[in-house]
């Protein structure tokens, strides 16, 4: 090892290892397993030029190894970080386009037991039953919305409303 370390060439070799090796840190994340091999490698090579007796040279390295460890590290923070934010109108989870819906009649796709599928206005929309099921194929109206729900009543064949149970 005392060959490694007395030797310039090693020296020089750690330190261009170790700053590949950050490199690679920044943009492959390892969980930091590379940086700390990397870290490792450039306090060996720093090492080999302070126990070589080339101190200033150790020095200046250090230093530029130190500044160029900490611009790679903030880099790569601001890389991975969230720099803006979305406002509250940027998503909204309500389809803006439902409330078109309200009085429109269309034909169910699907047994509403009590939610269920309905074509309206030429457009498949979740819906729920006011009461009760509807089979599928049968004519609805949508008597209201609210957020994403669609509530729907059945019509009867001739168009109108169907009779509820003690409505007369």
């Amino acid at each position: 090892m005392d060959a490694v370390i007395s030797d310039p060439f090693f020296s020089y070799l750690l330190l261009g290892i170790g700053v590949a090796l950050i490199f690679l840190e920044v943009f492959i994340p390892s969980g930091g397993i590379i940086g700390i091999v990397a870290l490792a490698s450039l306090v060996l090579g720093i090492y080999g030029f302070f126990h070589q007796g080339l101190i200033l040279l150790g020095s200046i390295i250090a230093i530029t190894s130190i500044f160029f460890v900490i611009s790679m590290f903030s880099f790569m923070l601001r890389r991975i970080s969230l720099t803006e934010t979305q406002g509250a109108d940027a998503f909204s989870s309500v389809d803006n386009e439902i409330a078109g819906v309200m009085g429109r009649s269309g034909v169910t796709k699907s047994a509403l037991r009590p939610a269920g599928v309905a074509l309206i206005d030429g457009k498949r929309v979740d819906v729920v039953a006011s009461r009760g099921f509807i089979e599928k194929d049968k004519q609805v109206k949508v008597i209201e919305t609210s957020g994403n729900r669609v509530v729907v009543k059945e019509l009867s064949e001739n168009g109108k409303q169907a009779q509820e149970p003690g409505n007369g």
